[in-house]
């Protein structure tokens, strides 16, 4: 393996650059020296579609390989963007923005989906998800919301016939050892609401989370920011209450989303299957933070 003390500091600026298939555009990078290894201490790629900059290190702290970043992603076209980034184009929107601080053990090359921890936000604006079957690109393994538009168009044909328009999608995820949890994902729109809770599998590529899709905007899961780590048993029980209401007409369905990035399972939950109170996602051990509305 590499020792990053042995190697020197860099200057980079390329006009167009590239690493497989995901296109970055012009790269400004100051890699620094370090006692530890290496510093990335500023990086800014612009490209047609998005724009990215951050910060990092590649340390070797005791024969500890460790490689860490903290960087957001904005974009004023999601579609151009995913496009770029070599991802399927799932989604389009006006407006994109995502921060994360993450690390993990070994370099910058090392398989990170193993290892990573740390936190991701996202937030879009003005879009529509995308009615497409996963293509040969790489699909967005946070954004489970992509692998609904299909079976809710065949629960709600009156409400998801255009495909699923949003007006915003946001939420944070914890990551722990190359899993990625949220508490908070939810999509707002003009005819319907979802949010999320569970676990994305970054190693295994996997999901395992329960939705609830309202088509009564504005009223999408108030509780849904309170599972909490001390408070588990209280919250758990306020989620199951919720997720147990009668499911009136098209007002209200849950959902189990499990299975593959590729080939996701999305199965309606029965008033008997919400009934026993449990949950068909993922929490992390401890729970999750507490979210603030």
């Amino acid at each position: 393996q590499v020792d990053p003390r042995d190697l020197p500091g860099l200057l980079i600026t390329a006009a167009d650059f590239a690493v497989g298939q995901r296109r970055y555009g012009q790269l400004d990078a100051d890699i620094q020296a370090d006692i530890l290894g290496l510093r990335l201490a500023s990086f800014r790629t612009a490209s047609e579609g998005y724009t990215l900059e951050g910060s990092g290190t590649w340390f070797n702290s005791a024969q500890e390989f460790t490689t860490r970043l903290a960087l957001t992603l904005k974009s004023d076209n999601v579609a151009i963007a995913l496009d770029e980034l070599g991802l399927d184009p799932l989604l389009e929107g006006e407006f994109a923005e995502v921060t994360a601080s993450v690390h993990w053990p070994g370099g910058p090359s090392a398989d990170w989906t193993q290892g990573i921890s740390g936190d991701v936000a996202l937030r879009l604006e003005r879009g529509s998800v995308l009615d497409l079957e996963p293509g040969a690109g790489r699909v967005m393994g946070l954004m489970s919301i992509t692998a609904l538009p299909r079976r809710l168009a065949l629960d709600f044909r009156d409400v998801f016939n255009r495909g699923l328009v949003f007006d915003e999608v946001g939420g944070t995820f914890v990551l722990i050892d190359g899993n990625a949890y949220t508490d908070n994902l939810k999509l707002t729109g003009p005819v319907a609401d979802i949010g999320i809770v569970g676990r994305t599998g970054l190693k295994d590529q996997t999901y395992q989370q329960q939705a609830v899709v309202t088509a009564e905007p504005g009223k999408i899961l108030p509780t849904v920011g309170f599972l909490a780590g001390p408070g588990i048993g209280t919250a758990l029980l306020i989620f199951t209450q919720i997720f147990k209401e009668p499911l009136r007409g098209i007002g209200r369905a849950s959902y189990c989303m499990s299975g593959t990035w590729q080939e996701p399972l999305v199965e309606r939950l029965s008033p008997e299957d919400l009934s026993t109170g449990e949950l068909c996602a993922d929490l992390p051990p401890g729970g999750l933070n507490p979210v603030q509305e």
